[in-house]
């Protein structure tokens, strides 16, 4: 799906969009039914389960969760928590057969086949541990069993996960908000934003826009991705100063590639090009390099820019002759104070 379709449909209201929206009405009360189902019947407590910190959107697509849930796990550790992650590792090898790919202690071999988030979480969260697969619950009890000393569980892209039971929940927002309010297939909505009420604490990532979310008096959380650094491939760190001389390309496959233009048109770098692939993208397909190399020569760029979800991959590829680096990002917080009461709630 084109960047110029979304833009045209999902984020404004078209004909098209409006078309579609009584199919939107079709998928949002299957949604509310599935979420009055496990109101009546509420998920079983997991034995010794510690508190469980759900963080997830009801955006399809990006909205700046990986980076709020790394400020999150930092955090946590850094004010004496013990935190772990669990998430899906989609499309990685352990999707459907529940693995711990890192501990207190390192890195596991097996976080190199879990899927670009986890790897990417488990290489820069050193300390916090990480657990994948589709069944959360399993994922628990296997933390759990493993380091039982953990008192605190992050549970990534989980507010439409409903079977393990949260003490409290964050919804992340990207800059573009909910977009054109519509429920798929005629927006970007996984569910209606009255779901919001289920929530504890609405992040807004980037941008001015307001959740209608009022009513519910949930506290907002306001934030922003900023530039931590870039380095290359060997992981010396390059100066920006000497990235803003180069005619860049960037290249990613993330849910929101707006969100990576963002950051650089805000730190001065002013790139010729955006290849963006689809969310996941696999970079292993039969002539991804030769088009990159294309794509370079035909924009008569130096430099290719990359995040560091898409290096979690594209490090598994010989690139070594093409001159690209790795922009990583940092989450800030500014209302920090109404965090920091949010999670003393929990002790």
């Amino acid at each position: 799906m084109s960047q110029k379709f979304i833009q045209s449909h999902l984020y404004q209201r078209s004909v098209l969009s409006c078309a579609l929206y009584p199919l939107s009405l079709l998928y949002a009360l299957v949604q509310s039914i599935r979420r009055l189902f496990y109101r009546l019947k509420p998920p079983s407590p997991i034995p010794n389960a510690p508190r469980v910190i759900g963080i997830g959107n009801v955006v399809s697509g990006g909205s700046g969760k990986t980076p709020f849930t790394m400020f999150l796990a930092g955090y946590l550790k850094e004010n004496g928590k013990h935190p772990a992650i669990c998430l899906r590792g989609y499309r990685g090898k352990f999707e459907y057969n529940n693995r711990i790919i890192s501990n207190m202690q390192e890195v596991l071999p097996e976080a190199v086949e879990a899927g670009d988030e986890a790897r990417m979480l488990a290489e820069k969260l050193p300390g916090v541990p990480v657990a994948v697969g589709a069944k959360r619950r399993n994922s628990i009890a296997m933390l759990m069993n493993a380091m039982p000393q953990i008192d605190c569980i992050l549970l990534d892209d989980s507010f439409q996960h409903l079977k393990v039971s949260k003490d409290l929940m964050f919804v992340v927002f990207g800059p573009r908000g909910a977009g054109n309010g519509f429920v798929l297939p005629a927006g970007i909505l996984r569910e209606p934003l009255s779901s919001l009420k289920h929530a504890d604490c609405i992040v807004i990532n980037g941008g001015d826009w307001n959740p209608p979310c009022n009513q519910w008096n949930k506290p907002v959380l306001r934030g922003e991705n900023r530039l931590d650094r870039i380095y290359g491939a060997d992981g010396n760190e390059i100066a920006l100063e000497d990235v803003r001389k180069k005619k860049v390309l960037l290249l990613s496959g993330i849910g929101n590639p707006s969100s990576f233009e963002q950051t650089m048109r805000g730190n001065d770098i002013d790139f010729k090009h955006h290849l963006a692939m689809g969310d996941h993208y696999d970079y292993t397909q039969p002539g991804f390099i030769p088009r990159l190399e294309k794509e370079l020569a035909a924009h008569g760029c130096d430099m290719i820019l990359t995040t560091e979800k898409d290096w979690a991959k594209l490090s598994q590829l010989e690139l070594s002759h093409l001159p690209l680096a790795i922009v990583a990002v940092r989450f800030e917080v500014e209302n920090q104070e109404a965090l920091s009461q949010l999670l003393n709630s929990l002790s």
